[in-house]
């Protein structure tokens, strides 16, 4: 969807709104860096039907892209020469790390003085993408409970797969904080802890997405002609998987 900047002439007042929004179901997945192996059982004659496991060579799930989710910042109203912020969040639907970059475009201009200029910030700093984790559920836990086990992604590091202490993530369509993350070399997995408790059971497979957020400014807005029609300026927002420009979200 295009984002419709309208400045309004009456009053020599301006108002710029835009209508955005996109939805991405959540799906089982299997995580990035984590390894699939196979324990084959065997029992011989010869040692009296004794059975014998044999652990198969095991396989690392890649990483499996996905076009993110964005969410639709509610409409605002300025005065012509101000800028103004839109606040996004960014969630990623990948089952690993995964960078996003961010793109605009000004596809239409009407009755606009000066050239609309549109950037991106995080944090009060300057940014073109952002950097998601992601992994998934690997033993089914109850809510209530504030602690989730995932598998290791192959470090022994206090993060799993870009997910770290005071990131933000979705589980199961609802948000929490992380709290730690702990690699328990025993059964080399990894346990991410929560602030608050999960509010309903989650599954093996259930995916666990970073989620972000960041600003996109428009400024150098003006109306041409203020006894004239309204100004109206439209700009597409995009945010592309870096693994693959294809798949990308609009808004």
């Amino acid at each position: 969807m295009q984002r419709f900047h309208h400045i309004l002439t009456s009053l020599c007042t301006a108002a710029l709104v835009i209508f955005m929004g996109f939805a991405t179901p959540v799906q089982a997945i299997a995580p990035a860096g984590a390894k699939l192996g196979i324990t084959v059982t065997v029992s011989h004659d010869k040692d009296d039907g004794e059975p014998e496991e044999t652990e198969a060579a095991g396989v690392t799930i890649g990483l499996s892209a996905a076009a993110p989710t964005l969410s639709a910042p509610a409409d605002q109203t300025v005065l012509p020469g101000q800028s103004i912020s839109y606040s996004y969040t960014i969630t990623t639907n990948a089952n690993g790390p995964e960078t996003y970059n961010l793109n605009s475009a000004v596809t239409t201009v009407d009755n606009i003085d000066g050239s609309p200029a549109v950037s991106f910030e995080q944090d009060g700093g300057p940014i073109t993408s952002v950097i998601l984790g992601a992994t998934a559920v690997m033993t089914a836990q109850s809510a209530g409970n504030d602690f989730i086990y995932v598998p290791s992604d192959g470090n022994n590091l206090n993060n799993v797969n870009g997910i770290e202490t005071g990131d933000t993530v979705v589980i199961g369509g609802s948000v929490y904080e992380v709290q730690s993350v702990i690699y328990e070399t025993l059964y080399d997995n990894k346990m991410i802890s929560l602030t608050e408790n999960l509010v309903a059971d989650v599954a093996v497979g259930d995916s666990i997405s970073e989620r972000q957020g960041f600003e996109m400014i428009i400024s150098g807005v003006g109306v041409a002609d203020p006894d004239s029609v309204p100004g109206s300026i439209f700009v597409t927002a995009t945010a592309a998987s870096a693994s693959d420009d294809t798949l990308s979200t609009p808004d």
